[in-house]
């Protein structure tokens, strides 16, 4: 440590210096002024000739989501503004069209641990944690499972649990015996930028290829303001749009928030293969 670095004596510095001193960011994204946001938004916009949307509708964000539907190699796509909505609208389309309101997921689901079960309280539906707690969902979990269930949630990586991910070959055979038992797959993708690089060489669309629907998030790894994307055949995805309109989801401009993750998507993805080998 270098004497110009040596935080002053608290006697004699004032708290708010201390706290600015002794911060250091380890995860996530640095805080920025909110103004400093907006007007990078604004002016990508008027940079890229674009408009605002009106309820969805519009060539920014429908452009956004063909993006990511094609890099995830998926038929559609719809933006969402949470993650939260977006998981309990593929957990609920699943269940009323396979006729059966149960569900299965890893104990350490987001859905779980901190979405307050909204999944129970708004959609009725009642849900099963599958497999020890201590690793990530197995293809013996769901094996071993003898109920019938409309969908099964997985989380690339299980983040509680150390951001770990399942063996390939693993992977593989969750996602057959899904299929074999007519279990919808649905992939919890908040993190699945980062994940990719786990299983490189693969690519975005080999691992969204196994899963029926994706949802994946942009103010994580990406780092924008908000908002998230759910990808599946296009008839679920219409599905999503009329239930994303009855959660009040469908907000009247979605652009900031499409545009904050539009304009520094390819850029940030291009950097995560850096961030793992420091």
């Amino acid at each position: 440590m270098t004497a110009d670095a040596v935080v002053p004596p608290a006697a004699t510095a004032p708290a708010d210096a201390l706290r600015r001193q002794c911060i250091v960011h380890v995860g996530g994204h640095p805080p920025q002024d909110p103004g400093e946001e907006l007007l990078r938004v604004g002016q990508w916009c008027r940079d890229q000739g674009l408009h605002a949307d009106v309820y969805g509708r519009g060539e920014l964000v429908t452009g956004f989501e063909a993006r990511v539907a094609a890099l995830l190699g998926k038929p559609a796509a719809v933006f969402m503004p949470s993650g939260t909505m977006a998981q309990q609208i593929a957990l609920r389309i699943a269940a009323e069209r396979s006729g059966v309101a149960h569900v299965a997921m890893h104990p350490t689901s987001h859905l779980e641990l901190h979405e307050e079960r909204g999944y129970a309280h708004l959609h009725g539906l009642r849900v099963t944690l599958l497999g020890p707690r201590q690793r990530p969902l197995a293809a013996a979990d769901l094996a071993a499972f003898p109920e019938r269930i409309a969908a099964l949630l997985t989380e690339l990586p299980a983040r509680e649990i150390g951001g770990r991910l399942p063996p390939w070959d693993d992977l593989v055979a969750l996602s057959a015996l899904a299929r074999a038992r007519g279990v919808h797959l649905q992939l919890d993708g908040a993190r699945l930028w980062e994940a990719r690089e786990g299983y490189a060489p693969r690519t975005h669309a080999e691992i969204a290829a196994l899963f029926d629907s994706v949802y994946v998030s942009f103010y994580k790894g990406v780092g924008a303001l908000a908002g998230a994307m759910l990808l599946g055949d296009e008839g679920f995805i219409a599905e999503a749009r009329i239930r994303r309109r009855r959660h009040g989801g469908t907000l009247v401009q979605l652009h900031p928030y499409v545009a904050s993750a539009a304009m520094r998507f390819d850029a940030q993805l291009a950097r995560i293969p850096a961030w793992l080998d420091r």
